[in-house]
């Protein structure tokens, strides 16, 4: 531990300019017990970390964090799909200061474990003492990373980044997300350090406490029982960022809540892990199985049969936010003129079919899951 604070100090000495901003959180796990809704049919998480009001309050906040990870990169490829973790140092860069505390990390995700030299993280803080940092009392956060060190990967970070907040503009049941700088440290010999962009994910139980309710963890749950407002614009967004790679059942990209209030039993969907959308067009990936589709993006509906009023909702709801979507993209600085064309080009190419009846029929109602 001598040798990597030693790195930290001659690293942060002779490269990194401190950083402003404001950080977040300090929560106060608790473990309740709770009566399963609907006994038999919904699995309520009986482990809930209950969380105080001044929660994730990096999520509102547009400006990278800036943060340092130190870590032995050969041990984190040996235990990448162990899901090993191994001990790190975490450092956030603040206005005047550093602060670098003992955390643990391993690989996550399924695919990327699989296909990248530089897979998604999970930074695991309920053993760090953080003393009376911002961050005490953390416990988990998912890190989505670079994959690879090719300059055209870290353009599908901000796009997968730019999904999660365009989901955001339609409905508060959905994840936050927070873009972070990173400068990644090798503890190795090498002692060799990248910097890099990646995001954070809101904890799924920071979202159910914010919404007032709690994850269920139950893989068997139908489309046809989840919320009949939350549960087709889903699925009308999915269709429109061209993502295929989910799925209810088995919770594949998917986390479900369940809200508190015993007269609201219908459970929300959570989508989360789009970089095998056409949106964000990553070229390792392939349409789901059996789909008979050529590309990621061209577009699918695979959902259930729901109410016409429902899709035709769903739609109107999207179309009312399409100038806030595209400013959004405009407004991004970190990626080119040419990349927010196609963005943009793509989302068009779902807005203006969908400005006819007929075609919203073709497309969102007759293929429907019968």
């Amino acid at each position: 531990m001598e040798k990597l604070e030693k790195l930290f100090l001659t690293t942060i000495k002779n490269k990194w300019t401190l950083i402003g901003f404001l950080l977040f959180f300090s929560f106060f796990p608790t473990t309740i017990a709770q009566e399963p809704v609907n006994a038999g049919q919904h699995e309520i998480n009986s482990k809930v970390e209950i969380y105080n009001d001044q929660d994730w309050l990096l999520f509102e906040e547009v400006e990278p964090l800036r943060l340092s990870l130190a870590f032995d990169r050969k041990l984190f490829r040996k235990n990448t799909i162990k899901e090993e973790y191994q001990p790190a140092v975490l450092s956030v860069h603040l206005p005047d200061t550093v602060i670098d505390r003992d955390i643990r990390i391993r690989a996550r995700g399924i695919t990327r474990k699989t296909i990248c030299t530089f897979p998604p993280i999970k930074l695991n803080l309920k053993e760090a003492d953080l003393g009376d940092t911002q961050l005490k009392h953390q416990s988990t956060l998912k890190m989505v990373t670079h994959c690879k060190n090719s300059n055209m990967y870290q353009k599908y970070i901000f796009k997968e980044y730019l999904v999660y907040k365009l989901y955001n503009l339609l409905t508060d049941y959905s994840l936050k997300v927070r873009l972070v700088q990173i400068d990644y440290i090798d503890t190795g010999p090498k002692q060799k350090v990248i910097t890099k962009y990646g995001f954070l994910i809101e904890h799924i139980d920071a979202l159910a406490r914010r919404m007032d309710c709690e994850e269920v963890e139950n893989e068997y749950l139908p489309q046809k029982n989840m919320n009949k407002e939350i549960m087709p614009l889903l699925c009308v967004f999915q269709y429109m960022m061209g993502n295929t790679d989910w799925s209810l059942a088995g919770l594949h990209n998917i986390k479900v809540i369940q809200s508190k209030n015993p007269t609201d039993f219908e459970p929300y969907p959570i989508p989360y892990d789009f970089d095998y959308a056409g949106f964000v067009d990553t070229e390792y990936a392939i349409p789901a199985e059996g789909l008979g589709l050529d590309s990621v993006k061209d577009r699918y509906y695979r959902c259930i049969c729901f109410e016409e009023s429902s899709i035709f909702e769903s739609v109107d709801l999207i179309a009312s936010k399409k100038d806030a979507m595209f400013k959004l993209i405009e407004d991004f600085e970190y990626l080119t003129k040419n990349e927010k064309a196609f963005l943009t080009k793509y989302l068009n190419d779902y807005f203006e079919p969908m400005e006819n009846d007929k075609v919203i029929r073709r497309d969102l109602i007759d293929p429907c899951i019968k």
